[in-house]
């Protein structure tokens, strides 16, 4: 879903499976049972606009919580874009190999992430994705990723 409209995805990589840790899963079904849409057909994210029946709208979302958010940790403005430039910056500091970067930013090619070449496998693209929540939750907890289907 991108500005309020759902399609198909931009490349079949999109379609692959991707890892999410497990504390991520445990927080964001936390997140969707407090909310006033915690229903099976409703987004975890819902617009409180259209009643849960589709995602807030990225801009908004941005606008209203990660822009405000980041100036309270003392940052400038960013963008969702941000997040993605720090989540590529987080994989490399893992050690993970860049065929698992690839994978798991969803580029089609190794040279949208950087020159280079392979192919990551699941269990690496999992332990890498583990370590970024683990260095980003600081909780000194060994995490694990499931696999999810986007």
């Amino acid at each position: 879903m991108v500005a309020g409209r759902t399609d198909d995805v931009k490349t079949p990589s999109s379609r692959k499976k991707l890892p999410l840790d497990t504390a991520i899963v445990t927080a964001l079904k936390s997140w969707k049972s407090q909310t006033p849409f915690p229903g099976d057909g409703d987004f975890v994210f819902a617009s409180p606009l259209l009643l849960g029946k589709k995602l807030y709208h990225g801009y908004s979302a941005q606008y209203h919580m990660l822009r405000p958010a980041a100036k309270r940790a003392g940052l400038s403005p960013i963008g969702w874009h941000s997040l993605r430039h720090s989540y590529r910056t987080w994989l490399d500091e893992t050690g993970a190999p860049i065929s698992v970067q690839r994978e798991l930013m969803r580029h089609s090619t190794i040279a949208m992430t950087m020159d280079g070449y392979g192919r990551g496998v699941a269990s690496a693209n999992r332990k890498a994705n583990a370590r970024v929540v683990g260095m980003l939750l600081d909780d000194g907890e060994q995490h694990e990723s499931e696999q999810i289907v986007q």
